[in-house]
């Protein structure tokens, strides 16, 4: 009690009172305070306000004492009575000698290894305690000391402190344990003292210990050297490389030189092409004969068809490679021949337009005369056509028009060829380019468009070898024309010398073969996409016609497949169907595999579908992007069957272990218990929390419930199918039995009560379909 301030101050555990439960108080004759608790006998002294416990260890007669069993003798003498005889001593007796103790450090530890001297460590030449300074290693970071007061009078009482100069600025004190430690100690120099007391007023004296941690070989100063001679030497090669730079613009200001450096590459590069084109001939006719013999034998046989129509394709582009060669070298050469160039033109487009009908597009044929002899080079006739042909079917969408006009002057002196199509049009920046070798006015990797950039520049050497003259004009968005004017008379052919000795009046005259052209993207029917629960259906997403049907041919067996052309065809068709599977090209027009994987993860209604990725890019960049993009595999082309069937099969036991997983627990938590890692486990905390809000009412459906869901009642069939390989119907019944048999465990009411908390009205349904499920009655499993 503060008598001036009206004011009283609690001592508690907190303050050093050993128990709360005081029986009796008395005061010496130095004003302290004596206490009997429950832990013993306390001393407060009034001044201080420090408390000094004494217990059966120190002499008494047990810890707990007994209600008003006190007296003050008037010798000055405490009387404690307690459960075992009483405690008589004088106070006087417990005052300090004054004397300070002494503290050593009597054992020393790195890395919970206790520390001898010359031992195998090297640290101590001498023991611990006469050892003023120690060295170590920047490994040896995990120190610990023990500390000993050298008074034995109660040495579980004696108490401790610790300073390490260097890091902490006051003393540390860590009460009666006499171990102190030291973790991940950086490298550089400390000094530790440590001191004891016996009664945690008179402490000893400091003992210092002197410790230097060294560090690692790459914190010294040597590394540090070799650091700034790195960082010089990376300066001086910047320097140089900068000075090269500099030199090197200089030198890129002479434009001649550089014109010359890029059509020696260009040679270089044309010469390249055609080598390894000469190379690809004789395999390439091998392989054609073998596939020709082939398709004879089997002619029902779809595959040799799309192995031929390929080979043929491949073919094509290799004699285009070995025309610009030749043109290059000047070793093509024009073979100018008498012949009908009317009929030539018509039976050559007899081809394209059976190739137009099949991809729904308009192809209109008009030419002046049903009959032309002239002079003409029927092969030059033939690859500018075919090129400029195949270009307009290849970049006119479906719906479109093309138009082949063909008009010669009276004289017969020359012919004029327009093709005109109102596709996708070339924007004017490109369009001055669109001659170039090996030029793309869509080189992204999303085009819609395959192709390769030779075919145009082969047209316009031709037609310029044909001393004739080729435009174009084009509007992006708006269509192409093309228009070739050829001169077809004899007197300028005569005077050039280039008229064929065999000098016939009628040439070959040929159509030509679709499969031969360098497109193939003829038109494919889509399958109506049924709603059947227990079919797997496998969705393929492949802008190549024969990728698609090579894969369909390994799969149609086990799935039914449902084709895209796109990744944004595709990613419609997978909201529409949800699939089972999904195999997607990375290179594909309008949506990229990547954005296709990407968005069919992030939609709660196709997450779980997993996805198979198909790329011609080998390099890890990619392989990383489509695995952080969602895709559960990722495969190079080409790849072999048993390859993609491995894979697939694998794929599909991953989603069986996950359906099993589901299978076996219905509810297994509460909804509000499920810490979701995975989009699956998100989409079942849902499912489990929509069910769990209605699962008293009977006649929760399957509309209902989609709508909780947000999603159409097929998705929800189909996905909940794929996760727990369970219907809608069949999963909400073993939910709510499932509940039911918690409910029957914590006995919260009868049988009866129960059925109708999850959502049974007939209760002898509910027990027939309990016993199914659970081997016994919910009776019998309630007593259990």
């Amino acid at each position: 009690l503060d008598k001036q301030n009206a004011t009283f101050e609690h001592f508690t555990e907190k303050q050093g009172l050993p128990n709360k439960v005081v029986y009796g108080i008395l005061e010496d004759e130095h004003k302290n305070l004596w206490m009997s608790t429950n832990r013993g006998l306390s001393q407060l002294n009034p001044q201080t306000l420090i408390f000094k416990n004494y217990t059966k260890a120190d002499g008494l007669q047990d810890d707990e004492f007994n209600t008003n069993a006190l007296f003050k003798a008037p010798t000055g003498e405490l009387l404690f009575g307690g459960l075992n005889g009483l405690n008589i001593f004088r106070a006087g007796d417990f005052q300090n000698n004054g004397l300070k103790p002494v503290v050593q450090i009597v054992d020393f530890k790195i890395n919970n290894q206790s520390v001898e001297a010359n031992d195998t460590s090297q640290v101590l030449s001498n023991s611990i305690e006469y050892t003023q300074s120690i060295t170590l290693a920047h490994d040896q970071n995990q120190l610990s000391f023990e500390l000993a007061v050298m008074d034995f009078t109660n040495p579980a009482k004696n108490r401790y402190r610790y300073q390490l100069v260097g890091i902490s600025k006051t003393w540390i004190e860590v009460g009666t344990n006499p171990i102190i430690n030291f973790s991940q100690l950086s490298s550089g120099s400390y000094t530790l003292q440590v001191s004891g007391s016996t009664n945690g007023e008179l402490w000893s004296d400091p003992v210092t210990l002197q410790i230097r941690v060294t560090p690692p070989f790459y914190a010294t100063w040597w590394a540090y050297l070799i650091y700034v001679g790195f960082i010089a030497a990376f300066v001086w090669l910047w320097n140089q490389t900068r000075t090269q730079r500099l030199l090197l613009q200089q030198e890129l200001v002479f434009k001649g030189k550089e014109a010359d450096q890029m059509a020696e590459l260009d040679v270089l590069k044309t010469r390249f092409f055609t080598n390894i084109s000469h190379e690809f001939r004789t395999p390439l006719t091998l392989i054609l004969n073998l596939v020709n013999d082939l398709g004879e034998k089997y002619p029902n046989d779809s595959l040799f068809v799309s192995l031929k129509r390929n080979s043929q394709r491949l073919l094509v582009l290799i004699n285009q490679l070995l025309d610009l060669s030749k043109l290059e070298v000047g070793q093509m050469t024009i073979h100018i021949q008498r012949g009908d160039l009317a009929r030539f033109i018509y039976e050559l487009t007899q081809g394209f337009d059976l190739m137009a009908q099949n991809l729904l597009l308009d192809f209109q044929f008009v030419q002046n005369r049903q009959e032309a002899v002239v002079y003409f080079d029927a092969d030059f006739v033939e690859k500018i056509l075919t090129n400029l042909l195949a270009n307009a079917l290849k970049f006119t969408p479906k719906g479109g028009k093309i138009g082949l006009s063909v008009e010669f002057d009276a004289s017969l002196d020359s012919v004029n060829i327009t093709i005109q199509d109102n596709g996708i049009g070339i924007s004017p920046e490109k369009l001055k380019r669109i001659f170039e070798r090996f030029f793309q006015a869509d080189s992204t990797q999303k085009r819609a468009y395959e192709g390769t950039g030779i075919g145009l520049a082969l047209v316009k050497e031709i037609v310029d070898l044909h001393k004739g003259t080729i435009k174009v004009q084009s509007q992006e968005g708006a269509g192409t024309t093309f228009l070739v004017n050829l001169p077809i008379n004899e007197q300028m052919w005569a005077r050039e010398g280039k008229i064929s000795p065999v000098n016939t009046t009628a040439l070959e005259y040929r159509s030509i073969n679709p499969e031969a052209l360098p497109i193939l993207n003829k038109k494919e029917v889509t399958e109506v996409l049924l709603t059947t629960d227990d079919e797997n259906i496998l969705l393929l997403v492949e802008d190549n016609a024969e990728l698609r049907h090579y894969i369909r041919s390994i799969f149609e067996a086990e799935y039914r497949i449902i084709v895209a052309t796109d990744g944004q065809d595709g990613l419609e068709k997978a909201l529409e169907a949800i699939p089972d599977l999904v195999i997607c090209d990375l290179m594909m027009p309008r949506m990229d595999g990547f954005e296709f994987c990407q968005r069919l993860k992030t939609d709660e209604k196709t997450n779980h579908i997993p996805v198979l990725m198909l790329t011609a890019k080998t390099n890890v960049v990619s392989k990383i992007q489509g695995h952080e993009a969602g895709a559960d595999g990722y495969l190079t082309k080409p790849f072999y069957r048993e390859e993609l069937e491995a894979i697939v099969n694998n794929l599909i036991l991953q989603r069986n272990t996950l359906r099993q997983k589901y299978e076996v627990k219905v509810v297994s938590l509460k909804p509000d218990e499920i810490k979701a890692t995975s989009l699956e486990e998100r989409f079942m905390t849902q499912v489990k929390a929509a069910i769990e809000r209605h699962i008293s009412e009977s006649d929760f459906g399957v509309e209902q419930f989609a709508a909780l869901m947000n999603i159409t009642p097929v998705v929800l069939r189909r996905k909940l199918k794929a996760i727990t390989n369970q219907s809608i119907t069949e999963y909400v019944r073993n939910y709510r039995l499932q509940r039911a048999a918690d409910l029957l465990r914590e006995h919260s009411g009868s049988v009866s009560e129960v059925a109708y908390q999850v959502g049974f009205e007939n209760v002898s349904y509910f027990g027939k379909v309990f016993q199914d499920l659970y081997g016994k009655s919910p009776s019998e499993y309630s007593k259990q």
